[in-house]
């Protein structure tokens, strides 16, 4: 500081002249040591991200009522990229056939496509198209532009030398592409696997033959038919082994039998000959009841007993990597709750580590890298749960029981994709349940 008494020059604007200050040193050195001192402020802790972030989900940021069974959900928009900030979208599809579209924090719809007449009973998304999956075995895939609501076609079940018996299938499960890819796979009833190809199908053929009747055989039909042998169903199957190029096809398709869990080689130039990889579990009788694609190339199948194991491609097939215990209910299907008893447990993983499934009466989000548990929602109102829920055991079928006194139970689940911070962003999952009700969390407000 200056001393008493000391001059100090000071620098004008251009149009003022030098200008000089006196100042004066009035400061003791009782004042000095009276004043208080500096304390430096701690740094801002970075954003929570994913497992710790979903742990500060108290409860949903957006209910939907649709009043009909939810079957499937699918986030939409946007691209892969996560810093792409193209707006998003959250594509509904319920057991009476109609799929909605809702943007971030909304409560009624803001587009709405009507599916088959008979209903649906699961539904896939690619890019801007839907696949939907009709209650009835004698109607084909329904394939329908979201962006305007148009009939694109159908994808038959029906191959070269297939009579009209042969060709109508009671599907079950479907699953589409991503990244701009084309393949589509469904099964259902026998061990067949359909794979198709949309680019080679007529679009904009109608699925309902001359005279209106709906017939299987019409649209598209597979380019590719896998089979499971001995299989008398599958019940859940997921695409994956894209690589990193964008609009890549899926490498494999990993399904769930009646007879155990197969991943098959899609990349055999569409001969559908090759023999499929056996996910054997190192446990003796264990039962999958549902599989979807984890990041790193690797699988998680779901058990019976609630277990999940992710599986790494290993030379010519997959191995067990991990297996973590109980982090769902037991999720042997006895469900009554559905007007689709058949259907797979609702089990989702997300891009990152992610994962959700039902656990008795909750719906817990774990890590699929070490099984540890990030938070648990009650199934009858979506608050947070601090372990207990309702009194369910957990070691039944997830459900739970609404304000109506209705047993529900959760259908479908679905994780965004994106920057975590974002709307519908890679933390963010919305959970369908039986009785029509869609709850979104994420960050944000409760809305």
């Amino acid at each position: 500081p200056p001393a008493a008494g000391a001059e100090v020059k000071v620098q004008a604007p251009a149009a003022t002249a030098a200008a000089t200050a006196t100042v004066t040193a009035t400061a003791t050195a009782q004042d000095v040591a009276a004043a208080p001192a500096l304390v430096p402020e701690p740094a801002e802790a970075p954003p929570a991200t994913g497992a710790a972030l979903v742990a500060t989900y108290k409860r949903p940021i957006q209910t939907i009522e649709l009043k009909k069974e939810v079957v499937a959900l699918h986030f939409l928009g946007g691209a892969v990229d996560a810093s792409d900030a193209a707006p998003r979208m959250l594509m509904t599809a319920t057991s009476d056939g109609c799929v909605r579209l809702f943007e971030a924090g909304a409560r009624r719809a803001a587009g709405m496509v009507r599916g088959p007449k008979c209903g649906i009973v699961d539904a896939a998304s690619a890019g801007t198209e839907a696949y939907l999956v009709p209650a009835d075995a004698a109607e084909g895939i329904a394939r329908v532009d979201l962006s305007n609501g148009r009939e694109l076609g159908g994808l038959s079940c029906r191959g070269d030398g297939d009579d009209d018996e042969t060709a109508a299938r009671e599907l079950s499960c479907v699953a589409a592409g991503e990244r701009g890819s084309s393949i589509v796979v469904a099964a259902g009833e026998g061990g067949d696997v359909f794979v198709w190809d949309t680019r080679v199908g007529p679009r904009g053929s109608s699925r309902r033959s001359v005279g209106g009747a709906a017939r299987s055989n019409a649209g598209c039909a597979p380019v590719m038919t896998l089979h499971v042998a001995g299989a008398a169903r599958v019940s859940s199957l997921a695409l994956g082994g894209y690589g990193d190029v964008a609009g890549a096809a899926p490498a494999s398709v990993a399904v769930v039998a009646s007879n155990g869990a197969k991943v098959f080689d899609l990349r055999n130039g569409g001969s559908g000959s090759s023999r499929p990889t056996r996910l054997q579990s190192r446990e003796p009788g264990t039962r999958w009841c549902g599989v979807a694609k984890t990041s790193g190339g690797e699988f998680a199948t779901l058990s019976t007993t609630g277990d999940v194991t992710a599986w790494r491609q290993s030379g010519a097939g997959y191995a067990p990597v991990r297996t973590m215990r109980n982090v769902a209910g037991v999720t042997e299907n006895t469900n009554s709750h559905s007007s689709n008893a058949s259907f797979a447990p609702a089990f989702a993983t997300s891009a990152g580590s992610l994962a959700v499934a039902a656990n008795g009466d909750v719906v817990s989000a774990f890590d699929v890298t070490d099984g540890s548990t990030a938070s648990e929602w009650n199934i009858s109102d979506g608050m947070a749960s601090a372990g207990g829920g309702n009194g369910f055991v957990r070691n039944g079928w997830g459900h739970g029981v609404n304000d109506d006194g209705e047993i529900v139970s959760l259908r479908a689940a679905a994780f965004g994709f994106g920057a975590e911070s974002q709307s519908f962003g890679a933390s963010s999952f919305a959970l369908g349940f039986t009785d029509g009700v869609v709850r979104v969390y994420g960050p944000g407000d409760s809305r």
